[in-house]
């Protein structure tokens, strides 16, 4: 009898211990202890059709377009691969810059060097996430690498981020590293959770930092800690368009004068938006198109516009009404 009642208690104990452990603290990202927050559903993604028409607005000579900005002269440009094209309100393209360079190189889905993202720095010049390095390009269109690294990932380098102070945040695989001025690196976030951060963008109000993740199809946000490093983290959304196949994940990520979040949908004529509550909708257009990175208008080209680079050799603009 005392054997089977000390059999007993054991059981419970262990169920206890074991209970007890789950409903503790857990290990962050960044190897920091923290309580985890009360697990709440998920909020539903609601789809709506677009109001306005989605239209065609310039051809490139390539089979794929990426990286998308508008200058502050007012042009827009566009990243193929080994080039970065120009494209003016009129619709007409020109090479601003060409990117080939001697020397080995990394190549994945698509061939490097390929530019996914661009960001100003102080000196007007864009800094770009080309796959396999970062390079800076002058008002000129003079091209110079900055960086040239075997980064992970389905893209490798395909989203960078810079702060006040000149730091470059740039996404490898399950890793964000952070270079200095003087181009000294540290590991800044890694994950276990996610293994191919594609985008990566700080909040207007520096408080937070959001990633997309492409084999989950996630986009996560990291709360920002008075240091400047990262805290806990939420995942927003997981698989935003049911049965997508091999296409659906969020890539870039953009946020307008009104605090709504806009993030593209690879491969499918979808782009996400969250608004201020972190309602999330899912705008359909009225083409199929196959979406790469979204960007909003400038000047001439339309603040009230959204501008897309697809896996074609076409990039498409449709009107926001309540952007």
């Amino acid at each position: 009898m005392f054997r089977k009642l000390r059999k007993l208690f054991l059981l419970f104990l262990t169920l206890f211990l074991v209970t007890s452990c789950a409903n503790g603290t857990k290990k962050t990202d960044n190897n920091e202890t923290e309580t985890p927050n009360k697990i709440e559903k998920p909020k539903e993604v609601v789809e709506v059709n677009s109001k306005n028409e989605c239209e065609q607005f310039a051809l490139l000579n390539t089979s794929v377009a990426g990286g998308l900005f508008f200058d502050k002269e007012g042009n827009m440009l566009v990243g193929k691969p080994s080039s970065l094209e120009k494209v003016s309100v009129a619709g007409e393209v020109t090479t601003f810059c060409d990117l080939n360079e001697p020397g080995k190189k990394r190549n994945y889905f698509f061939n490097s060097p390929f530019i996914w993202d661009m960001k100003y720095d102080k000196d007007n010049n864009i800094i770009a996430a080309a796959q396999d390095r970062i390079l800076k390009i002058d008002p000129e269109g003079k091209v110079t690498t900055l960086i040239r690294e075997n980064f992970n990932g389905f893209l490798g380098a395909s989203g960078l981020e810079l702060d006040e102070e000149g730091n470059i945040y740039v996404v490898s695989g399950s890793k964000v590293y952070k270079y200095s001025k003087n181009l000294e690196k540290t590991e800044y976030l890694s994950s276990d959770q996610y293994k191919t951060f594609f985008s990566i963008a700080f909040s207007p109000d520096k408080k937070y930092l959001y990633l997309t993740d492409f084999n989950t199809k996630s986009l996560i946000k990291y709360e920002i800690k008075k240091d400047g490093t990262v805290g806990k983290h939420q995942e927003i959304v997981r698989d935003p368009v049911k049965d997508s196949g091999s296409f659906g994940a969020p890539l870039n990520i953009i946020f307008s004068d009104s605090g709504n979040m806009y993030v593209s949908i690879d491969g499918m004529s979808r782009i996400l938006k969250i608004d201020k509550d972190e309602n999330l909708y899912l705008i359909k257009m009225d083409k199929t198109i196959r979406n790469h990175v979204i960007q909003f208008g400038t000047k001439e080209f339309g603040e009230d516009y959204i501008y897309i680079t697809t896996y074609s050799n076409t990039v498409y603009r449709m009107k926001l009404d309540d952007k």
